[in-house]
């Protein structure tokens, strides 16, 4: 793997570029679904992107607290959502990249912070929770991150990771292509930390039996780009699909897609396969069970967006 410092250097280069840039009328392309749902025709994924900020946001329902830093927040979509449907009222969102920040900043007015996630800038137990989302997996040493989110946090700790075949991460090394996923993680993947005091809750999500049913609702167009040449998809495939885009738009609407959103984790909780996991990492040893209590719903998180925010015109 690439040296610290010039890894660090090549992420930080890469996603200041990732959050700089906009179509030809100036409109920021979003990393998150902040302007509602295939409101961003270049991002796909939506279904997934959706599926993983609803249980992250169910199980941050769990915990009181005024104070809430997230950990690689990109532009603030979950950071703002915290804000407006869970109250906390001290919000700080951190990211490698300060295009990102600057997003967050002008997007959603959150205090936002340029930070490694793996050196955080801030006191022992300054946040009641601590939040991070798909960004542990791009990190070249997670442990130390986690370690951090765990110095900076009061309480608690919810982190969300890909479950990926140990094969695609090798690959994914071995081209060294800037952004992608550097490490494997299980729903065992932090039991270390019991031994230090620490309680683990994993929670399975992203069923694979909805990988196609997410993909047609998803029906946004699609690059026929590096990933997938190395999975082996042939080009007339994404062709194909990029041809019936239209057709899937007018056959899948929002109300498909909440199903979708809340089906996943009903497969994930019958059968044992899984893209994805949540994880809730808690201090002195505090068991976490998820309990039912009032969260907010899948309707009311794709209800929370921004107008189209023009990147040229606001950085003249």
């Amino acid at each position: 793997m690439i040296k610290s410092k010039d890894y660090i250097m090549i992420a930080k280069r890469f996603a200041n570029q990732e959050y700089s840039k906009c179509d030809s009328r100036g409109i920021y392309f979003a990393h998150q679904p902040i302007y509602g749902f295939r409101k961003d025709e270049r991002r796909n994924g939506i279904i997934c992107n959706y599926i993983r900020t609803y249980q992250l946001i169910k199980l941050l329902s769990n915990f009181k607290g005024d104070s809430l830093l997230d950990v690689g927040g990109g532009e603030g979509y979950k950071a703002n959502l915290a804000k407006k449907l869970l109250k906390f009222k001290k919000i700080v969102n951190t990211d490698i990249s300060h295009e990102a920040c600057k997003r967050a900043k002008e997007i959603f007015n959150l205090q936002s912070k340029t930070a490694d996630a793996q050196n955080l800038p801030f006191e022992d137990n300054e946040f009641d929770v601590v939040i991070s989302s798909e960004t542990i997996e791009h990190v070249q040493d997670y442990h130390r991150a986690v370690d951090e989110m765990l110095r900076v946090t009061k309480k608690t700790v919810i982190i969300t990771v890909p479950h990926e075949p140990k094969h695609v991460i090798e690959k994914s090394i071995k081209y060294g292509v800037p952004g992608e996923h550097v490490h494997c993680f299980n729903t065992s993947s932090f039991n270390y930390l019991n031994e230090r005091g620490f309680s683990v809750f994993a929670k399975k999500i992203l069923s694979p039996i909805l990988s196609i049913p997410n993909t047609l609702v998803d029906a946004s167009p699609r690059e026929y780009n590096d990933f997938y040449k190395r999975a082996g998809y042939p080009k007339i495939l994404v062709d194909t699909y990029n041809a019936l885009v239209p057709i899937f738009r007018k056959l899948f609407d929002e109300k498909i897609a909440v199903k979708l959103i809340k089906t996943d984790e009903v497969l994930c909780n019958t059968f044992p396969l899984y893209k994805g996991i949540v994880f809730v990492i808690q201090k002195n040893n505090q068991m976490f069970k998820e309990v039912n209590i009032k969260y907010p719903s899948v309707e009311e998180i794709l209800q929370v967006t921004v107008p189209f925010y023009y990147l040229k015109e606001n950085n003249k």
